[in-house]
Parts: structure tokens; C-alpha cells; sequence
């Protein structure tokens, strides 16, 4: 593992550079060399085109927002509510000095922990959290739909490279020919693994897991289930505004719904895999009573492009200021601890 880690840090910008000399000569072959040299210029080629450079441009959007969205930094002073020494131990990381809360994880190569860590992805050269988890869907959506009109597209003119080789044989092909079957290849490869990417993610959004928890139910783990029904899993990651799940930045509604800190929980899971308690939608019913911690504003600590003071500047130790009086309330000198019902709603 260290030797894995080792390796991807040393590669530095070596995979986002491989990615776009793999884009840059795909899209050679399929804009210049089929769509403009064979097409030719008419109404079906235009359309052609204008189609495909909006999912492309659309892909580039999601791209940069999921490599320069922070995926999702632990509030300042929540670990300040964990009363039980048991669960303190558990949870502080030993690198970020730093209580960690549910479904929060330290990453090595980014030396640091990240709220609702999915993975560390190299080819964007950042984590995927809960605060670009969202734009990260959309990069293999729309990298998935840019694909497909390169690869129908390559393949109608590999069938006519076919019926050429049937009439007249291979000494009459071009490197143009073995350009756009080299091409076709790489596309189709391409295409079968982010298919298989996108179909997974997605289906992790609607059991609401991620990466690194569904590793822990191969392993035979049985971690907490946070699985709410699709719609709720759904929102927790695309926002509750439909218009919006399509584009890459966030607006009031399309944020996640959540702070990435306190989960919605279906049931716990005993060590023999048995349900051992079930629990409401959302955690923590008990009210208790302890001393809010000092406010203090932190939105210089927040980046660009949906990161979460980038849009949302209101924000209390960490905190959006909503959550923060749901969980604090209005008192100066303490709070009730709510469970904020209706969450889901």
C-alpha cells in the first residue's frame, strides 16, 4: 500500500497529461479526419458536431470543478461533542490531529481527511468527497455520452474502411485508415471501462455507500447502513433541484443535502452481521445539553467551483449556518441538541 502510495505521488501530473494526449488524439481522428475530411461540411456534420462539443465541454466543466472543488474538510470544533473516551479514541487521526466524524476518512496522498471520502482519484488529482462527489458522477456521465458519439460515429467509418478492404484490399489503405482503426480500438476499450465506472457509482449513490465502505462489505465488514431510499441517497448528493443535477456548480438548491458530518443511519450492524438496533432517519435523538462552542467565521478555508464557502459564504465553525442552528440553536450560554427531523423531506 505505501509503495502504491509512493508511486501516485511521484507520478504527479503524469495522469491528467496521459488523459489529454488520449482525448487530443481521439479527437483528432474523429473531428478532422472522419467528421471533417469524409463528411465534409453540410447540416448533419454541423449538428454532429455542435452535439458532441457541448457533452465535451460540459466533461471539461465537471472536470475542473471536481479537481479544484475541496471534496470536504472537518468542521473546526465538532469533535468538541463526542463525550464517550471510547469513541474519541476511535475516531481522532493521528496525521490531522483531528476528531473524525461518520464515513470520514485520512488520505495519504492528500495528507489530510476528507468528509464522506469515496477514493482518491489520480486522474483528476484530488479526492472525491462530499462536496464534489456530484461533479465527479457528472465527469463520467458526460465522458460517457462524449464517447459514445466518438465511437458511433468511428465505427460507421470503420465499416466503410471494411467494405474498402473487401473491394480493393489492404494495399490500398492510407495511414489515415490505420489512424482511425488505432482509434476505433482505444475508443471502444475507453468506452466498456467507463461504462462499467458509471454504472457503479451510480448504483453506490443509490445504496448510498461508497467506495471505500463497499471494499468493507467485500471484506465481509458490515458497516452502518445509511441507506435512506433512493430518492434521500439520491439528494444527499445531487441537491433537491432537478434543473440543476445536470450542471457542475452548486446553487442554494442543488448543494448536497447534509454537512458531510451527521448521517441519516437505517440500522447498525452487530459483529455477526445482525441487526442489533434500528434507529430513525435521522441520528441522534436524545436531547442533551452542553456549551456551544465559540463562534468563529472560516471562509478563507473554502476554495472555488462549488466548494462550500465558494458558494455559500454563511458559514459558522465550518458550519453551514443553517445546520448550525439546527444543531446549537440561538442560546449564548448553551444549546439543545435536536435531531433536525424532516431532513429528508
Amino acid at each position: 500500500m505505501a509503495d502504491k502510495v509512493k508511486f501516485i505521488k511521484n507520478c504527479g501530473w503524469t495522469f491528467p497529461c496521459v488523459l489529454l494526449v488520449y482525448a487530443s488524439a481521439n479527437y483528432f481522428s474523429f473531428a478532422y479526419l472522419i467528421v471533417y475530411e469524409r463528411f465534409k461540411i453540410n447540416t448533419k456534420s454541423i449538428v454532429l458536431l455542435a452535439t458532441f462539443h457541448f457533452f465535451a465541454l460540459m466533461f471539461v466543466w465537471s472536470y475542473l470543478a471536481t479537481a479544484l472543488t475541496d471534496p470536504g474538510k472537518v468542521p473546526q470544533y465538532w469533535g468538541f461533542f463526542m463525550e464517550n473516551p471510547e469513541t474519541q479514541q476511535k475516531k481522532y487521526c493521528l496525521h490531522c490531529h483531528t476528531y473524525k466524524p461518520e464515513r470520514c476518512h485520512h488520505c495519504s496522498l492528500c495528507n489530510r481527511c476528507v468528509l464522506n471520502m469515496d477514493h482518491h482519484c489520480p486522474w483528476v488529482g484530488n479526492c472525491v468527497g462530499f462536496y464534489n462527489k456530484k461533479f465527479f458522477i457528472l465527469l463520467l456521465f458526460y465522458s460517457y455520452i462524449s464517447l459514445l458519439i466518438m465511437f458511433g460515429t468511428t465505427l460507421y467509418e470503420i465499416v466503410h474502411i471494411l467494405l474498402f478492404i473487401k473491394a480493393k484490399g489492404f494495399g490500398e489503405l492510407g495511414w489515415k485508415d490505420f489512424y482511425i482503426t488505432a482509434s476505433f480500438i482505444a475508443l471502444s476499450i475507453l468506452t466498456f471501462i467507463i461504462t462499467f465506472f458509471l454504472r457503479f457509482h451510480l448504483l453506490l449513490v443509490s445504496k448510498n455507500l461508497t467506495t471505500l465502505e463497499n471494499l468493507d462489505l467485500k471484506r465481509g465488514k458490515h458497516p452502518v447502513d445509511y441507506d435512506v431510499g433512493d430518492y434521500n441517497n439520491w439528494v444527499q448528493v445531487f441537491g433537491k433541484d432537478v434543473i440543476m443535477w445536470f450542471w457542475p456548480f452548486f446553487t442554494e438548491g442543488s448543494r448536497p443535502v447534509g454537512d458531510g458530518v451527521i448521517w441519516a443511519r437505517k440500522a447498525v450492524f452487530n459483529r455477526e452481521g445482525n441487526v442489533s438496533s434500528e434507529q430513525e432517519l435521522m441520528p441522534n435523538t436524545n436531547t442533551t445539553r452542553q456549551e456551544a462552542p465559540p463562534v468563529k467565521t472560516n471562509n478563507e478555508n473554502y476554495g472555488a467551483l462549488g466548494s462550500p464557502n465558494g458558494a455559500f459564504p454563511h458559514y459558522i465553525n465550518g458550519i453551514r449556518n443553517q445546520d448550525y442552528q439546527n444543531m446549537y440553536g440561538n442560546q449564548q450560554n448553551g444549546f439543545v441538541m435536536q435531531s433536525p427531523k424532516g431532513f429528508f423531506k
